[in-house]
């Protein structure tokens, strides 16, 4: 598994009592994704030893989530598109404890997310089986 730990959020009365820990098999990974429910938790990010690439996922409130993928030390930003999704449609996220508006073709689904964790967990590389935006 190339991801060793995971950043989380934990919220209370507005006040952000989460922190850091090892990650050393899926199941942990897996087990931080499902906590996130748009309130208490809404931002988990895994990252590899050296901090140069990471996973950030967020939202879970109405059942989405909106997914960003780093690589190369920041150098190569990945967003996980939901190709049923419209751009003009907008849903209402929490994601590190702010309420924001995402568009609907960036908020998945959560086999999306599941899909696309365990992929970048184990081999540190984006699901080819999964529609990303490349940016810059």
């Amino acid at each position: 598994m190339i991801v060793k730990k995971a950043l989380y959020d934990e919220w209370k009365s507005n006040i952000n009592y989460g922190g850091i820990v090892q990650v050393t098999s899926w199941d942990e990974v897996e087990k931080l994704i499902y906590s996130l429910d748009g309130l208490k938790h809404t931002q988990v990010i895994f990252t590899d030893e050296e901090e140069d690439s990471l996973i950030c996922i967020g939202g879970g409130n109405e059942g989405f989530y909106n997914v960003y993928i780093t690589l190369d030390d920041n150098e190569s930003f990945y967003d996980l598109v939901n190709p049923y999704g419209r751009n003009d449609k907008v849903l209402h996220l929490v994601t590190g404890g702010q309420l924001g508006d995402f568009e609907e073709e960036i908020c998945v689904t959560i086999d999306m997310v599941l899909l696309a964790a365990k992929t970048f967990c184990m081999e540190g590389v984006v699901e080819e089986d999964l529609t990303w935006n490349y940016r810059k």
